[in-house]
């Protein structure tokens, strides 16, 4: 049965593109600094990984990233303006395949390392990045109070349901692994791999692909999905 099999999907990289580096340029432009300098600012801040595990607030988020533009006269808005440049834009076309899964009755969830601010970005002018399968719950780091680096969404999974079947997609193989020591199917998308991501924790570039599937298109996911017997 259709519904026995869960699918799910990361947002950066799987179904949103990411572009750091074009937030990295604004915000040198805005604080008048150099792109490198204000990128180490921002990632030694840390502000994005503790609001990914929700230990500080969407107000302090936004408050942090003022301090580091040097504008303490920006809005919300203005704030959020910026943001959305590394928030990106949807790939439709993964967006499109995640609800024809849906429409075909499997279960269907995002599984994301966020943050309230980056997915009030998203859904207001994508909303159907974030749309799942009906009565299953997104697994949102900044809502569970961790990393995808860590067990706590991984264990969060098990109260969606009982499967006989998960397929995991994502844009980074380490998360994927971790998806596996849990019995997941694992699949690698990585034609929108952004680099210069804040959390994407590449330090072992060991890659024994195993029951992880690479893939380098969107046809190429199609095809793995089938191999998992997924009717699309």
């Amino acid at each position: 049965m259709n519904k026995q099999t869960l699918i799910l999907f990361d947002v950066g990289g799987v179904l949103a593109k990411l572009n750091f580096n074009a937030f990295y340029k604004k915000g040198a432009e805005i604080s008048y600094t150099t792109i490198e300098d204000f990128r180490q600012k921002f990632v030694s801040s840390k502000l994005m990984e503790k609001a990914a595990k929700g230990k500080i607030s969407k107000k302090d988020y936004l408050n942090g990233l003022r301090e580091i533009l040097k504008r303490r006269d920006f809005t919300e808005e203005q704030l959020k303006e910026v943001a959305g440049l590394y928030c990106g834009k949807k790939i439709s076309k993964t967006v499109k395949l995640k609800e024809e899964i849906i429409k075909k009755g499997y279960a269907a969830s995002i599984f994301s390392n966020t943050n309230q601010v980056d997915l009030e970005i998203l859904k207001s002018k994508y909303p159907e990045i974030y749309s799942t399968s009906a009565g299953i719950e997104k697994i949102l780091s900044f809502q569970i109070g961790d990393l995808k680096r860590h067990s706590a969404m991984y264990e969060r999974v098990k109260e969606l349901g009982n499967f006989s079947k998960i397929i995991y997609i994502d844009d980074n193989y380490h998360y994927l692994e971790n998806g596996v020591k849990y019995g997941w199917q694992g699949i690698w998308l990585t034609p929108f791999i952004d680099s210069s991501e804040v959390i994407r924790d590449t330090k072992n570039t060991d890659f024994s692909y195993g029951q992880i599937k690479v893939v380098n298109s969107i046809k190429g996911l199609i095809s793995e999905l089938k191999n998992f017997e997924v009717v699309i």
